[in-house]
């Protein structure tokens, strides 16, 4: 059965906020092309399913989506600043949003009980403590001790195990 039809790649799932993410492209450009973040809910009858924009700023590439374990924030990476960065925005959105990357950051995974947000540039791995609510607040990135892994343009080739104490990397043969 066919989901969405514009869509590029899935993204996440999330049984909190009960939605499917996944990304779109409109036109071509490699990893720099127009991404946008739509989401539809599995739940929706399919015959009355609608594929709604989560995110979607025109001439500029947002996705690696991911819900917090609540189901009431969003992390994703946007280029719109001219590079790179991870923001978070409540959901459902009210348009504002928060950076928490600061020198360029991509792929955000929230740490199991959604007090961290970690995220990879230039191969290594950040952290960042995230603090939600009515003050919402996103710590100072700071590098973690695990870097050179292997990292392809687009998709994440890292992880957090479910109990958010190892990741898990690729990294080079020599």
């Amino acid at each position: 059965m066919l989901l969405a039809e514009d869509a590029r790649a899935p993204e996440f799932w999330s049984a909190t906020a009960r939605l499917v993410t996944y990304i779109t492209l409109k036109g071509e450009g490699g990893g720099t092309g127009d991404y946008d973040i739509w989401a539809f809910s599995p739940e929706d009858r399919p015959d009355d399913r609608r594929p709604r924009a989560l995110v979607a700023a025109p001439s500029s590439a947002e996705m690696s989506s991911r819900f917090s374990p609540d189901g009431k924030w969003l992390a994703y990476q946007a280029n719109d600043s001219g590079m790179f960065e991870v923001y978070v925005e409540p959901f459902p959105r009210t348009g504002v949003r928060t950076r928490v990357s600061h020198a360029g950051g991509e792929r955000p995974v929230w740490s199991p009980d959604g007090r961290e947000i970690f995220y990879d540039q230039s191969r290594m791995l950040y952290a960042a403590s995230f603090q939600g609510g009515a003050d919402v607040k996103a710590g100072t990135p700071s590098a973690l001790p695990v870097k050179g892994f292997i990292q392809g343009n687009g998709r994440r080739t890292w992880d957090l195990t479910p109990d958010g104490r190892q990741f898990l990397v690729m990294l080079p043969a020599d």
